[in-house]
């Protein structure tokens, strides 16, 4: 063991690169080293195996107690049995451990209640310095709260009065308001009647102008279909009055020769179509002969030729 891995270690520094560099002061220091190490191993591998030899002999008395445990608890059941406290030992040991584990509760809740009456103590001490710190400005805040309720006291009395104030500035100016929108309504109402009325003026001086220049003869001139050229608008609407009568004339006759050649024109209509649809008769007649007399002679055709076949 020990041997082995001292020579493994050496062959693994002999075999690195480094090796050549090494001094024989060196190799002396790490021999040292590596004298020292392997007196430790074997020192600590006896130590195992007695450790070992040691864990074997408490297994062993654990398991002989284990047995000697049973044993005796089979008998004390027994005895208990016989006795008719079934149990008892059973329920000391519960007993028992509970009374350990109030124990451990109890003492948890001693250092739980120490702790938060340091905790308390700590708190009130830093209430008592806070106050002593803070009590020149809890003074001087109290000297300004007294000024603060003076002051808004002030102000609300002056708030009253300006309230009442403004409510009756803000009636009259409503008041105000409307009679400014009752008048800008009436301006408005009374701008369009002028524009109205003014409208009506110039309406009224161009009749009049137009009225001038008719009596002037200078209302107009404009040549006719006919060549003829008018100067006033009575001469326009005259003639355009007389054309339109003469329109209405024309329209009239034409009118009338409609109504007296209706009948006659109707029944010549009616031939026209009576003698179209007797020509199309005679057109589909001859298409069809023609086609017959094609079919005659094509039969006749193949009968002669059937003829001259039997012949040969």
């Amino acid at each position: 063991g020990a041997r082995s891995f001292a020579s493994a270690r050496w062959c693994t520094l002999l075999a690195r690169p480094s090796t050549a560099r090494l001094t024989p002061l060196r190799v002396g220091r790490y021999a040292a080293e590596l004298r020292g190490k392997t007196a430790q191993y074997k020192r600590m591998k006896a130590e195992l195996g007695g450790l070992r030899a040691e864990w074997g002999t408490l297994s062993r008395t654990v398991s002989l107690l284990a047995g000697q445990d049973s044993s005796v608890t089979s008998q004390l059941s027994a005895v208990e049995a016989k006795r008719g406290v079934a149990g008892f030992a059973q329920t000391e040991e519960q007993l028992r451990q509970a009374e350990q584990l109030k124990a451990e509760v109890d003492s948890a809740k001693g250092k739980t209640l120490e702790e938060i009456s340091q905790v308390v103590e700590e708190i009130n001490r830093q209430i008592k310095d806070n106050k002593t710190r803070l009590a020149p400005q809890i003074k001087s805040l109290r000297t300004l709260r007294a000024q603060h309720g003076e002051i808004e006291a002030e102000y609300l009395e002056k708030k009253g009065v300006y309230d009442n104030i403004k409510a009756g500035f803000d009636s009259e100016l409503t008041k105000l308001q409307a009679d400014l929108d009752s008048a800008e309504k009436e301006a408005q109402q009374e701008e369009s009647s002028c524009h109205y009325y003014d409208t009506l003026s110039a309406m009224e001086r161009v009749k009049l102008q137009r009225i001038a220049d008719e009596k002037e003869g200078r209302a107009l001139r404009r040549a006719m279909p006919d060549g003829a050229v008018v100067t006033t608008y009575r001469e326009l609407y005259e003639r355009r009055i007389k054309e339109q009568e003469a329109q209405q004339r024309e329209l009239r006759e034409r009118q009338k020769a409609l109504k007296e050649n209706h009948v006659p024109n109707k029944e010549q209509m009616q031939l026209f179509r009576d003698l179209n649809k007797l020509l199309r008769c005679k057109v589909d007649l001859q298409k069809a002969a023609r086609a017959e007399a094609a079919d005659m002679a094509a039969a006749e055709q193949q009968e002669s030729n059937v003829l001259s076949l039997g012949n040969d």
